[in-house]
């Protein structure tokens, strides 16, 4: 179920004009919380995973680990998809 919703946000955004951005670490009412270490990494496979073998056209990604409020946030910019 949890793909299954990551794959729908995913495609939603490739299907926007310039794409969007999801992230992860701040909660829905603003409040950093943060990613850990080694969970985020999991997280990055799954993701990258879904974008590439889930979706068609396979969805264009990049990712970053930013430092936010002395946290670290992980951040999807999701690329327009192809026509």
């Amino acid at each position: 179920e949890e793909n299954r919703s990551l794959a729908k946000h995913l495609s939603a955004f490739a299907n926007r004009p310039k794409g969007g951005f999801l992230v992860f670490g701040i909660l829905p009412d603003g409040a950093v919380k943060g990613i850990l270490s080694s969970p985020y990494k999991d997280l990055i496979k799954r993701i990258d995973s879904i974008a590439r073998k889930s979706l068609r056209p396979p969805v264009r990604l990049e990712h970053s680990i930013l430092q936010y409020e002395n946290q670290e946030i992980l951040v999807y910019y999701v690329r327009e998809g192809a026509d």
